[in-house]
């Protein structure tokens, strides 16, 4: 019987307030020889619907310079937003626009 080895990620989340960017987590997670990485598609300066093209490429060059692979977003949106008329709209795009970046940063690692 063989065994797969799951993957071990971390995630750029946890690190708001130690580093002052996504690039800045993606270097200090990199230092502790972490290869895999989830970025937080919710902090500032990744949000989707406000990162452009050069954006995503500098993001996507970064982890790959760092020898980094994205296995993931994180995109925490509460579940009332999806229930609400008044956010729906704006939650389903944030979804979208998640998807986007996803398809962007694949050539991230």
């Amino acid at each position: 019987m063989e065994f797969s080895v799951p993957i071990l990620a971390v995630t750029t989340r946890g690190l708001r307030g130690r580093v002052a960017s996504t690039r800045g987590a993606l270097g200090w997670i990199a230092e502790r020889g972490v290869a895999e990485v989830t970025v937080d598609a919710t902090a500032a300066d990744v949000r989707p619907r406000m990162l452009d093209r050069a954006g995503r490429r500098e993001l996507a060059a970064t982890g790959k310079r760092l020898g980094q692979r994205c296995v993931g977003l994180e995109l925490l949106i509460p579940p009332e937003h999806f229930e609400s008329a008044a956010n729906a709209d704006r939650a389903v795009g944030a979804v979208v626009d998640a998807i986007g970046l996803a398809a962007d940063l694949r050539g991230f690692g």
